[in-house]
């Protein structure tokens, strides 16, 4: 695993673990505002997603595509859990709600990137 890949599961596992109700659109928003702050203060991004302008805004499609039908990649299972949810007043809305299952390893991270996911799991 890359040291991107493992900065994706880690900023995964912090959010999924610091924020209440994690679910794909806000863990999504979250990977881009984790990615665009740290570009805006050094010039490159924390964890290297190519982002797509979607309808609903920017989206990292790769990983999106990976994850929307609640699959879990290979190198994140026994370490996140996605559930799918319906709702029964409207059985054509699906969201996908993302647990952690490990804590996350945080020293993957500098301590610049480590103060915007604390500040992201704050605001939200």
């Amino acid at each position: 695993m890359n040291i991107y890949r493992k900065k994706l599961l880690n900023a995964v596992l912090f959010f999924a673990a610091n924020t209440n109700r994690v679910n794909l659109g806000k863990l999504l928003k979250l990977l881009y505002f984790l990615d665009f702050m740290h570009f805006k203060q050094t010039g490159y991004p924390s964890i290297g997603l190519e982002y797509h302008a979607f309808e609903w805004g920017p989206v990292p499609r790769d990983f999106w595509v990976e994850i929307k039908y609640a699959n879990v990649p290979e190198d994140f299972k026994g370490k996140i859990g996605l559930i799918p949810k319906t709702d029964d007043f409207a059985p054509s809305y699906r969201e996908v709600e993302v647990h952690a299952i490990e804590k996350p390893d945080l020293s993957v991270f500098t301590p610049r990137e480590i103060k915007i996911l604390e500040h992201l799991a704050e605001a939200v």
